[in-house]
């Protein structure tokens, strides 16, 4: 058990220390051209749903690349391709994710709801609405930064 401990923590330290020091290079032009980059904030309907924001983003030509991951302020994530062709993800903030609830003795219990996305450090600096998308042109990874707009939110009547 202990050697199996050791050996998962020396390969974690070695990841980090090999990836966390990564220079990267941030193309100044890129073969993207978008024809939707955007960010919309969001917060579950019910206490401890958690809260966040979903960013779409959809390519005028997709030849060859493929959008694989975003950074946006202190956040990295997946990006996951839909049927119509557009990428997105969901970063989970941390906020709206306690819920305060009364216990037998007449106090309260905080019980952690949704969970927040895990914060990074980013190795470069990011704007208020720039976001660094990475992607594949071919096999070969590159970086690219760019603005998003926000999303106009849908708010459906409630009755």
């Amino acid at each position: 058990m202990k050697i199996t401990l050791l050996s998962i923590m020396a390969a974690t330290s070695i990841l980090l220390t090999t990836c966390g020091g990564q220079n990267i290079k941030i193309e100044d032009t890129a073969a993207l051209t978008f024809k939707k980059a955007e960010y919309q904030k969001w917060a579950a309907g019910i206490q401890g749903g958690g809260a966040g924001y979903n960013l779409t983003f959809q390519l005028e030509n997709e030849n060859a690349i493929t959008l694989d991951s975003v950074y946006f302020k202190k956040w990295g994530s997946k990006l996951l391709l839909k049927e119509d062709g557009s990428y997105y993800t969901s970063i989970n903030d941390g906020s709206n994710s306690t819920v305060n609830r009364p216990t037998l003795g007449g106090g309260e219990e905080t019980q952690v709801g949704a969970k927040a996305t895990q914060e990074i450090e980013l190795p470069f600096e990011l704007k208020d609405k720039e976001a660094v998308i990475s992607y594949l042109d071919g096999n070969k990874r590159k970086y690219y930064r760019l603005t998003l707009s926000e999303a106009i939110p849908f708010h459906a009547p409630r009755y």
